[in-house]
């Protein structure tokens, strides 16, 4: 499995930030079949593959309060 994670931030003004993040997952696999009950002798094998962009993420911060207690 190979995960690549992308995550942007901009700040338009000093009380807005607006944030995006993508992942792209990419899994591989190779796999074996066997006879079924006590024999277990192998039968074949074969590979299978999958991937896509997943959890696109895309929120804001904004100031509501600013002053000496709390920021």
């Amino acid at each position: 499995m190979q995960m690549t994670m992308v995550g942007v931030m901009f700040a338009p003004t000093d009380k807005i930030t607006l944030m995006c993040m993508i992942n792209y997952v990419s899994k591989d696999m190779n796999l074996n079949t066997h006879q079924a009950m006590m024999s277990r002798n192998l039968v074949g094998s074969f590979s299978a593959s999958s991937n896509d962009f997943r959890n696109v993420m895309m929120c804001a911060l904004i100031s509501l309060k600013k002053d000496r207690k709390s920021k």
